[in-house]
């Protein structure tokens, strides 16, 4: 592309396999799972994450590696009981 006589070149966002910073759409996408899943696991501690502008909250490609590096595989045939912290609607 042109401007004035000036070449401009535009990239495409990089994409969130390639990203540092992930928002928590992009964490929810990749662990097949809800927003609301997400910031439980960030609650809990269980899953990292920065605030940007005191505001914005991204994880940390790096801490999201590692949460899912951490998981243990379920056993076919066996019952997978989740390992988030109860929410309060089923006590």
């Amino acid at each position: 592309m042109t401007n004035g006589g000036n070449v401009v070149t535009t990239s495409a966002p990089a994409s969130p396999a390639t990203r540092t910073l992930l928002s928590v759409p992009d964490v929810a996408r990749e662990l097949g799972c809800g927003r609301d899943t997400v910031y439980v696991l960030i609650g809990s501690g269980q899953l990292s994450s920065v605030r940007i502008a005191g505001r914005l909250r991204r994880i940390r490609r790096s801490d999201l590696d590692a949460y899912i590096d951490g998981l243990v595989p379920s056993r076919p045939g066996a019952h997978a009981e989740a390992s988030l912290p109860p929410t309060g609607s089923d006590q």
